[in-house]
């Protein structure tokens, strides 16, 4: 428990996480809709809602934000005690256990869920976390990060690009496409979304969007949400903002139409 937990980014990156989810729900238009509804979210701007999902996730993850679940039939006393005094030291990370116990009678069967850690010690700790600013994460990135920030509120201006705030990150997007980049000053880099695109037919483009960027950034990038350090992305950046940006936009562009046919089909 204390392992995965310690080493979340590493053994859940978003990348894989997202892969996970749209395996098992059948395809990435199933896995939009399962996130969707999670969040009770209209399903008008679903690109920005699955975005900002996955934002969140990464943020926790990366912040340790977590919550640790033991669950089992019975919570003995032993771990019962350890529950209860790991959650009252940690404010980041919730710790609970949920001992289930099963009652049957007849043909009916009732699971009757128990919840342990919840003290008024540990909501008092948990009350007390307090979360950075964006503004001073921005004022304490390097000035690579500031420097391209710069430059996509520009673009964006220009552009007619919408502009949205994160607890970590800017999100700029356009209608019908939906989220485009999301940049992160404190981690320094600028993201992007491409993988959903080869269950649309897109491989060709996809493969084109990942060599482009790879030779931007001089690395392979992640083959489901690619990124580009921000010093990368400032050395390059009129082959990055006129270039791989402008065939990146003509492909989710194309994306978002087929998206469309489908949902009208």
């Amino acid at each position: 428990m204390f392992d995965y937990a310690a080493n979340g980014v590493k053994y859940w990156p978003i990348d894989r996480l997202r892969e996970w989810l749209t395996a098992r729900s059948g395809g990435a238009d199933e896995a939009a809709e399962r996130i969707v509804h999670l969040l009770e979210r209209d399903d008008d701007d679903r690109d920005a809602t699955v975005e900002e999902f996955w934002n969140r996730v990464e943020d926790n993850l990366t912040a340790g934000r977590l919550r640790l679940l033991f669950v089992a039939d019975e919570i003995p006393q032993e771990l019962r005690r350890i529950i209860e005094f790991l959650n009252e030291q940690m404010q980041q990370t919730e710790v609970l256990g949920i001992a289930i116990a099963r009652h049957q009678s007849g043909g009916m069967q009732v699971l009757a869920p128990t919840v342990y850690g919840r003290t008024e010690h540990a909501a008092r700790t948990k009350r007390g976390v307090s979360t950075i600013p964006l503004e001073d994460i921005i004022q304490s990135a390097d000035a690579d990060a500031r420097e391209v920030g710069e430059r996509l509120d520009a673009l964006a201006e220009r552009l007619g690009w919408s502009v949205r705030r994160g607890t970590k990150s800017k999100i700029y997007g356009r209608d019908p496409v939906g989220t485009l980049v999301t940049w992160y000053p404190g981690y320094g880099s600028v993201d992007m979304n491409v993988g959903f695109m080869r269950d649309l037919g897109l491989e060709a483009e996809v493969a084109s969007l990942l060599d482009g960027l790879g030779e931007l950034r001089g690395s392979r990038p992640s083959q489901q949400s690619p990124n580009i350090p921000c010093a990368a992305a400032l050395q390059h950046w009129e082959s990055f903002a006129d270039g791989w940006l402008t065939e990146y936009i003509a492909a989710r562009t194309r994306a978002a139409a087929i998206q469309l046919a489908r949902s009208s089909g």
